[in-house]
């Protein structure tokens, strides 16, 4: 059995977040998809493609929110959440 951890987010990774969920459920009622959310398992694992996020319709938001640094495993926005965690160690 797998035990959720307690996250603690920021104002504005709260904020990010609840744009990034509403444009998500904005883009299904339109009849979009958004691959992240037929499998969202799938997504906490280094090992999926990264590509997979090609032509996601909410990708800019995706970005936005892991700028926010809330995501730290899995794929986000196109990239390896540990990339973007070296990225913004480096430019700290």
């Amino acid at each position: 059995m797998r035990v959720a951890r307690t996250v603690r987010l920021t104002r504005d990774q709260v904020r990010a977040q609840m744009r990034l969920f509403t444009a998500i459920s904005t883009a299904q009622q339109n009849g979009l998809d958004v691959p992240c959310t037929d499998d969202p398992a799938a997504w906490d694992k280094e090992s999926t493609d990264p590509a997979a996020c090609d032509g996601c319709p909410v990708i800019d938001l995706c970005a936005a929110y892991a700028a926010t640094g809330a995501v730290r495993h899995g794929i986000i926005a196109g990239r390896h959440a540990c990339e973007l965690i070296e990225h913004q160690g480096a430019a700290a």
